[in-house]
């Protein structure tokens, strides 16, 4: 996992010791999701693509009033067009996604977590409306006002 996040050193974290198994799993196979497009660089579309695939998340993305079929439509259409497949070596992790991992973890903190779990990282994602990954699950009725009632488990109905 430290090929994803560089070599440590002054002022770097291993930011891989700070998630839990299913997180590690999930980045991993976002990471192979994208050399298998030929990309390059492993962004948050590609693990928020993987992520509609991930059971936990996807009852969380339902609560919050989207569909994970048609969530992964729409970030598979905005993934950029790889040119061959890469092997063998492991894509860098883009500033975005570095981004929303360090914000994964105040969010796993916040909610009384040790290390970040998929669900931490899907808040993080749309969290951000000023991201891309926020926008897009904005437009697919994910926002963090959905998420706040996803988590605390109200039902939109109940709302009103």
């Amino acid at each position: 996992m430290p090929a994803f996040f560089g070599s440590e050193g002054p002022g770097r974290i291993d930011i891989s010791r700070l998630m839990s198994q299913s997180t590690r799993q999930l980045t991993r196979a976002a990471a192979t999701f994208a050399a298998g497009r030929g990309d390059t660089e492993l962004d948050v579309l590609h693990v928020l693509r993987v992520m509609t695939e991930h059971d936990s998340v996807q009852g969380l993305m339902q609560r919050a009033g989207a569909e994970p079929g048609s969530v992964a439509d729409v970030v598979t259409q905005r993934l950029p067009h790889g040119i061959t497949p890469v092997s063998g070596t492991a894509p860098s992790l883009s500033a975005a996604l570095k981004a929303a991992l360090l914000s994964a973890h105040q969010v796993a903190q916040a909610l009384g977590s040790t290390y970040i779990d998929p669900e931490h990282l899907f808040i993080a994602f749309a969290s951000d409306p000023d991201q891309l990954v926020g926008r897009l699950l904005a437009e697919q009725g994910i926002t963090p006002q959905s998420m706040q009632r996803a988590i605390q488990g109200i039902d939109e109905d109940e709302e009103t």
